[in-house]
């Protein structure tokens, strides 16, 4: 894959809307969120930390789960399976899988115990 230098962008909104406009905007493709260096203009950043730590062990154990269910049952790839990439979900499917995070984590870390 070829690398191509990065554009910058800059969006600002009001805090309300923070997340659907940060998820509309990677869902449309590949993007880096950077600091905005605002705070000495009187505008406030949040710190996302513990947050993203909270996700980082989500994901772990998401990704733990994922590999005891593929010890019990590996996935039949065909040959060409890699060329295929990963089904993109809408909107609406994203929503709902979004709304049913906490119950999917629980299963995943049911998974994992066993």
């Amino acid at each position: 894959m070829a690398t191509v230098a990065m554009q910058k962008i800059r969006i600002y909104a009001l805090r309300k809307h923070r997340k659907p406009v940060l998820e509309s905007v990677q869902r449309m493709g590949a993007l880096e969120v950077a600091g905005s260096g605002l705070e000495d203009s009187g505008y406030q950043t949040t710190d996302t930390s513990a947050f993203v730590s909270q996700f980082d062990r989500s994901m772990d154990t998401a990704r733990q789960a994922l590999a005891v269910l593929e010890e019990v049952e590996p996935r039949k790839k065909s040959m060409f399976s890699s060329l295929h990439g990963l089904k993109r979900l809408s909107e609406e499917e994203f929503a709902k899988l979004a709304g049913r995070h906490e119950q999917i984590l629980r299963q995943a870390q049911e998974l994992v115990q066993l």
